[in-house]
């Protein structure tokens, strides 16, 4: 039983750096107490938090002179990574996320592997979607066919997510 409970204590950790480190990226620099309105951390965890994203230079502390507070904001040399992370991150909410989706499944001719793909879609561009996505699947074992690099058990995982300017997928 403590083996989950640390398991989703750690996990809800990464959740948390994860929602500091996007509020900073998307909103500019936050005093403490503006962090913990914002996301509901208690004080202890959130010092917690903000001192292993220092750790990482992720996050730094600096004094701001129109707020006359030390506030919190990404570490501008590591901004191209933060994004990257933070993306990463979506896309893996966006997988858990799915519901209903399209799956094709087909194994690769020669026996060496196989293609799975998974999407979630509105309702009016499903049936094309369809469509696409088989030949996307067809593709991919053409192509995968191809790459003897991998060794048994190992898997790639590509995932590609839309979204129109304005409207979350």
């Amino acid at each position: 039983m403590s083996g989950r409970i640390s398991h989703w204590k750690t996990e809800q950790s990464k959740n948390n750096r994860y929602r500091i480190v996007k509020l900073l990226s998307e909103t500019g620099p936050h005093r403490f107490t503006e962090l913990q309105a914002r996301l509901h951390i208690s004080a202890p965890a959130l010092n917690s938090h903000l001192k292993e994203l220092e750790g990482e230079e992720t996050v730094e502390r600096f004094w701001d002179k129109t707020k006359e507070a030390a506030v919190y904001r990404i570490n501008s040399r590591s901004q191209e990574a933060v994004n990257a992370q933070v993306r990463g991150y979506e896309a893996i909410q966006f997988i858990e996320e799915l519901r209903n989706p399209i799956s094709f499944y087909q194994p690769i001719t020669d026996g060496k592997g196989d293609v799975a793909l998974f999407a979630s879609l509105p309702g009016k561009n499903r049936q094309i979607a369809e469509v696409v996505l088989r030949a996307i699947v067809n593709s991919a074992c053409k192509t995968f066919g191809l790459v003897p690099s991998l060794s048994e058990g190992e898997r790639v995982a590509v995932i590609v997510t839309l979204e129109k300017k304005g409207v979350k997928p």
